[in-house]
């Protein structure tokens, strides 16, 4: 087997691939011959040619999401409930205000 490197690294043709390697899957990449009946199943990658393989393992297509910080998130949502509180308030006292004009026209 050849090298093992990240989507970000692959060219097909003439255009490289710009993607974020942290979210890409592996590939493995394995030389071949400069044999012309290869020619279509291969691409470049810094003027050699390799067939790339796709990684059959499902880890490498998993995103594992990081720990969350658990104080961050319980102050976060008590501010956004706080926030909605504010709001609530804010919209009674406008509806109130516009009762008030409603019956003083």
């Amino acid at each position: 087997m050849g090298e093992t490197t990240k989507w970000s690294n692959i060219a097909v043709g003439r255009h490289p691939l710009k993607l974020p390697t942290s979210s890409m899957p592996n590939v493995i990449l394995t030389p071949i011959t400069n044999d012309a009946n290869d020619h279509l199943s291969s691409s470049s990658f810094r003027s050699q040619r390799y067939r790339t393989e796709l990684s059959l393992n499902i880890a490498d297509y998993t995103y594992i999401c990081k720990r969350t910080n658990s104080e961050y998130l319980r102050e976060k949502l008590h501010r956004l409930e706080n926030e909605r509180s504010s709001l609530n308030l804010q919209i009674q006292v406008l509806t109130d205000k516009l009762e008030l004009q409603r019956d003083t026209i």
